[in-house]
């Protein structure tokens, strides 16, 4: 998918099988309009400062999957990254970034694509080729596998109106709230109506007993009454726990509100959380279908191009404030449209979501959204040169917030 999103192999035959029913689904649109748009004032701009690059072996590259800052005991801090290639989490003290001062092996695991390390003696890692969340010990040993699907059969594609798919990056990390691990997934394609009133995206995954529980709906009125989201980077979640532990924001791509939810109940609440260049996102137009097949690829690229579509939320404890990133719309009427060519923007907000301003910071070309965190020195965000052929660095360019 030119989105960049992966896709599990288990969705493949289920995807034809739902683009076959969304064809014949409700043909209305629904239209987030901005209502702040053009209207909000900035008190507060991101500079880039400093960079941190971490060396990588000869089977890693940059862009890894999946990214963790953790601290240990003694609360000296670390980075941890998954090489998808070596099968292998290389772990960096980040002060430092010199080279990787433990390299943990995670070879038994078929697809790892994103893990939770605990301590040493407690690693987490999910197996996408099953399903499952894996618990390692201090040896890289298998000591339980839970499954995420209910030990439901792979082949019987019913279970994917019932659980999540997960798309992990490091802007939406596994967290741990009360003996519980909060994984969330999503609904890869457009969400049948039944579906879209029931489906629940997040996992919590209980530490002691290894019990599943599900929770937390799609917004009714945007992903629901038949509209059309036919590409995984719509119904996307971004998540991040809010200061008390207790409750979970969510960031959708195709809404500028957030939605605030308690992680042990339903109870949700609306906040603005947008962008004063942000236009009106609209779903899927049904005429564009061509085929029964779905809709056209044509269409979906030049969707994704020239919407403006939200990402990973932020927590700067630090700080306290939250970064929303923003991937621009390009001009619908550009000659040639690249998805490689959309800028990437963050918004700031203060405790209270009250906007603070935001940065353009560059374009896809050279910046990874999807790899970002905070940590004392600022905001990181991975940055790719464009004339980096070596691939020698996994680099990130730190962002620190400063008045107007």
């Amino acid at each position: 998918m030119f989105l960049r999103i992966p896709l599990m192999p288990h969705s493949f035959a289920y995807v034809m099988i739902l683009c076959l029913f969304v064809s014949c689904s409700n043909s209305t649109r629904v239209e987030m309009k901005n209502e702040k748009h053009g209207s909000l004032k900035a008190v507060k701009t991101l500079t880039a400062g400093n960079e941190k690059k971490f060396p990588l072996d000869s089977l890693s590259a940059p862009r890894p999957p999946y990214i963790q800052i953790y601290n240990d005991d003694s609360g000296k801090e670390y980075l941890a990254m998954l090489s998808g290639y070596s099968k292998n989490i290389f772990v960096y003290n980040y002060d430092s970034a010199g080279t990787a001062v433990n390299q943990i092996p995670i070879g038994a695991i078929q697809m790892p694509l994103a893990f939770h390390i605990r301590n040493m003696d407690s690693i987490y890692v999910y197996n996408d080729k099953m399903m499952e969340m894996i618990l390692l010990n201090n040896k890289s040993e298998i000591v339980s596998k839970v499954s995420l699907i209910n030990n439901e059969n792979m082949k019987d594609l019913s279970w994917a109106n019932r659980y999540p798919q997960y798309v992990p990056h490091t802007v939406n990390p596994i967290l741990e709230h009360e003996g519980k691990l909060v994984f969330p997934g999503q609904f890869i394609w457009t969400l049948p109506d039944t579906v879209a009133q029931n489906f629940k995206f997040t996992s919590l995954i209980d530490i002691n007993s290894n019990k599943v529980n599900y929770v937390h709906k799609y917004p009714y009125e945007i992903y629901g009454h038949g509209y059309i989201w036919d590409e995984p980077l719509f119904t996307a979640v971004y998540h991040e726990a809010m200061p008390d532990n207790k409750r979970i924001i969510y960031s959708f791509p195709v809404s500028h509100d957030l939605i605030i939810s308690d992680l042990d109940g339903e109870q949700q609440q609306r906040v603005y959380g947008g962008s004063n260049e942000a236009a009106s996102i609209s779903s899927f137009d049904a005429g564009k279908f061509k085929t029964k097949s779905g809709v056209s690829k044509e269409y979906i690229y030049q969707k994704g191009c020239t919407s403006d579509l939200y990402g990973g939320i932020l927590y700067d404890k630090y700080r306290d404030v939250y970064y929303r990133f923003l991937r621009k719309a390009l001009p619908e009427k550009s000659t040639r449209l690249r998805w490689e060519n959309k800028k990437v923007a963050v918004v700031v907000m203060d405790k209270d979501f009250k906007y603070l301003g935001e940065t353009e910071i560059g374009d896809l070309n050279e910046f990874y959204p999807e790899n970002a965190f905070v940590t004392r020195e600022g905001l990181n965000v991975e940055y790719v040169a464009p004339n980096d052929v070596d691939e020698k660095f996994l680099t990130f360019k730190i962002f620190t917030l400063k008045d107007i």
